[in-house]
């Protein structure tokens, strides 16, 4: 677990991820891997006792991190479009929460099970990038010149500067790469 402080300017601003003063559960702090651990209680969330450990961890980082980058980072929007490219675990996980939020979603992934998932997760559109000659073309088509946010899940330079060629003129900003 990495700990912000509260009290640096990225904290008092909602940008914990970027704190000045992180420390590390096993890294900065011992207990990494102790049976008990102490952590300030703004740090902690109550767990029913009906859902499983291993189904609640995963809430820490592979949903936690796309629901911080939908909401705060890409600001979605009731009626935006939204492309996720790349749809591991983290981006079917960002296909969910833009959907939730209210965005029609574009999922590209070169694996079609990933995509099909992706729809069933409730992305509109779905795209392989190895089935079409130019992705950017494709995304254009399917939303009248780009959409308003993507997102990349892969963390790779060509990905990520995929996900900045599909948005719409005048956002170009806002592609958000979100950390694996």
């Amino acid at each position: 677990s990495v700990l912000s402080c509260g009290h640096c300017s990225f904290c008092r601003q909602g940008r914990e991820n970027l704190c000045a003063n992180l420390t590390m559960l096993g890294n900065n702090i011992d207990g990494g891997y102790a049976e008990y651990v102490v952590v300030p209680v703004a740090e902690l969330v109550p767990v029913p006792d009906e859902l499983p450990l291993e189904q609640a961890c995963v809430i820490a980082d592979a949903l936690s991190t796309p629901y911080h980058a939908v909401k705060h980072r890409g600001k979605v929007r009731v009626g935006d479009t939204v492309a996720v490219v790349g749809c591991g675990g983290v981006g079917l996980n960002l296909v969910q929460c833009a959907v939730v939020s209210g965005a029609h979603v574009i999922a590209l992934d070169l694996n079609d099970q990933r995509l099909a998932t992706a729809r069933v997760l409730g992305a509109a559109e779905t795209i392989n990038p190895g089935a079409v000659d130019r992705v950017d073309k494709a995304v254009r088509s399917l939303t009248n010149g780009g959409v308003d946010v993507a997102f990349e899940a892969i963390g790779n330079p060509k990905t990520i500067e995929l996900a900045f060629g599909l948005l719409t003129r005048g956002r170009e900003a806002e592609a958000v790469a979100v950390s694996l």
